[in-house]
């Protein structure tokens, strides 16, 4: 094989047998030409990454204690100095031109970590070049910097961990500050961000235990994760008013901070925004938030008063666990209250605005939301006329003292409806759902009670496999004739005065009663047990009954019934025997 590596600086030939390689760089245009003939391209690709680094060095000269890296004829950056002794120390000031074998080469550029882990103390430069990231990266006796006007980004960890930087003046055309720029700058006390810059980049001022005090214009939008995390100190720190996000644990551990005020542009809150903010005592969010996320404000434990945005539907797990909360209002929209999300062990008073906040997917309060000292200790309010339903309502049964916030005086009596088989069951034409739990509500005192019952098959009064046996109010068998429309029932009380337990007993059942009429009379079911039935007929005015047949499927026959023209019973004392269709029909007088 023959390679020839052709430049300005050197020429590096090597033999090997049956391959050729011609590697020829052009500095001016950034380009690399290469031609080949081989059988061995893992040998080839080997040698290239070799003749790249060995090219790379070749590139780099020192010119009045810096190193620089030539990028064409007439162009260099400053390069790494990690690598080259000895290394810069003491001020460090930038100059125009740099000098290689003669050639005046323009400095148009500062390259990633170029003063990494050097001992310089200060930086000067005057004039707009290329800056690459890391550039100062862990100059840890790094004082003072000057930075160029019409620098437009800070890039990602420019200043990170230079631990002795106090103080610094940025440039007021600077837009963005980037990942981690004065990340653990432990000295840092305090900083003025220009008022153009638009985004704050993740850990931005990440641990810098020093930090007392932020400033800033009110265009930025974004507050990135970590962003003044573990920033022990920080006491004062302005808001923007476009401020429209801020990041994962954005606030973490700032054990300084005690005032927060965010604008109505803020949607969006990482998840442990102002965990462990222990001397935290007011914040006000936005009222377009939408969540409280995990861990949101976990260790506040100053925090004793938080007003909920209205539009919040979602408290997430341990948004406010060991929080010092000791009043918290839940607005009507809530949702979704998860693990955790108030243990808090100062919270005295849960002020529910939804009159019925549903427990079942998607909307849910898991069980432990709560902790048992808040349970058992605080005040649950909620709005007038929903007591009786939260103490039917998974977890929120638990609480020990629900009050009623009664603000127009009416007297209320509570009803439990119970039922023991799936049925669509409604108390007052309101919803109570398939029934297989208690379900709580309340009734002004005096109004009507209407229980309706529909079971799950039209084509039979008993539901195909249930009927309703019985219904008991308070321990008591309703007697009252119950309508039977199909398959619906309903129950009526006139005036209700006390509270109410009502049970309905719809049990399993393997035979049914089908009953079908024409028109011109109407049927009652009266059931009197689970085994004992009337069925009572009654001719519409103007009508006479025509026949009462009831076809037995053990007996196969159709047997006639009594009647008097106007009115009939069928009287089953053991129906449960065997199926019965029963067909009445109606003549007109």
């Amino acid at each position: 094989m023959s390679i020839t590596l052709c430049c300005s600086f050197f020429t590096l030939q090597a033999s090997f047998s049956e391959i050729i390689y011609t590697f020829a760089p052009d500095f001016e245009k950034e380009t690399y030409t290469m031609r080949m003939n081989t059988k061995s391209k893992r040998m080839v690709c080997a040698l290239l990454f070799v003749l790249l680094a060995v090219t790379g060095r070749a590139q780099e000269f020192e010119y009045q204690g810096l190193w620089y890296r030539q990028l064409t004829e007439t162009t260099a950056e400053v390069t790494i100095q990690y690598y080259h002794q000895p290394m810069p120390e003491g001020d460090v000031v930038i100059p125009e031109y740099a000098e290689n074998e003669g050639r005046k080469l323009q400095v148009t550029g500062i390259g990633d970590n170029a003063f990494g882990y050097t001992h310089i103390t200060s930086f000067t430069l005057d004039r707009l070049i290329d800056f690459g990231k890391y550039v100062f990266s862990n100059c840890r006796e790094l004082a003072h910097v000057t930075l160029p006007e019409g620098m437009k980004e800070l890039p990602d960890n420019t200043f990170n961990n230079c631990s002795k930087l106090a103080s610094i003046q940025l440039p007021s055309s600077l837009t963005t500050i980037s990942v981690a720029a004065f990340a653990e700058c432990k000295s840092l006390k305090e900083i003025d961000i220009p008022a153009g810059v638009t985004a704050l980049g993740g850990s931005a001022f990440y641990g810098c235990p020093a930090l007392e005090r932020v400033t800033m214009g009110d265009q930025v939008k974004v507050f990135g994760l970590y962003c003044f995390s573990q920033c022990v100190k920080l006491k004062e720190l302005h808001i923007p008013q476009q401020l429209e996000q801020i990041g994962l644990q954005c606030f973490l551990g700032c054990a300084s901070l005690e005032r927060l005020n965010f604008p109505n542009t803020m949607t969006q809150i990482g998840m442990s925004a102002f965990e462990n903010c222990t001397a935290l005592r007011e914040v006000t969010l936005s009222d377009n938030v939408e969540t409280i996320p995990d861990n949101c404000f976990s260790g506040c434990s100053s925090l004793k008063v938080f007003q909920m945005p209205a539009a919040v539907n979602s408290v997430r797990f341990r948004a406010f666990n060991d929080a010092g909360i000791e009043s918290i209002t839940l607005p009507e929209g809530i949702q979704q209250i998860e693990s955790a999300a108030f243990n808090c062990q100062h919270l005295g008073e849960v002020i529910m605005k939804n009159p019925k906040m549903l427990t079942e997917w998607p909307y849910r309060v898991q069980s432990d939301a709560f902790s048992k000292s808040v349970l058992y200790f605080a005040n649950l309010h909620v709005p007038e006329g929903s007591r009786a339903y939260y103490r039917g309502q998974d977890v929120w049964k638990e609480f020990l003292n629900v009050v009623e916030d009664n603000t127009s005086g009416k007297e209320y009596c509570e009803v439990q409806v119970e039922s023991t088989g799936y049925s669509t069951i409604k108390v007052n034409d309101e919803g109570v759902g398939s029934l297989l739990k208690p379900y709580w509500m309340e009734i002004e005192k005096g109004q009507p009670l209407k229980l309706t019952i529909l079971l799950d098959d039209a084509s039979s009064y008993s539901g195909g496999t249930r009927y309703v046996a019985s219904v008991k109010v308070n321990g008591e068998e309703m007697l009252p004739v119950m309508e039977v429309e199909g398959n619906l029932y309903q129950l009526l009380l006139d005036a209700v005065s006390e509270n109410l337990d009502i049970v309905v007993d719809i049990p399993w059942r393997s035979y049914a009663v089908t009953i079908s009429q024409s028109s011109g009379g109407s049927i009652y079911v009266i059931p009197a047990s689970q085994t004992r039935m009337d069925v009572r007929v009654t001719a519409a005015d103007g009508y006479t009954i025509g026949s009462i047949k009831d076809y037995s499927s053990s007996w196969q026959t159709s047997e006639q019934h009594e009647h008097d023209g106007k009115t009939g019973v069928i009287h089953y004392e053991d129906w449960t025997r065997d199926d019965h269709t029963i067909t009445i029909t109606y003549k007109k007088k």
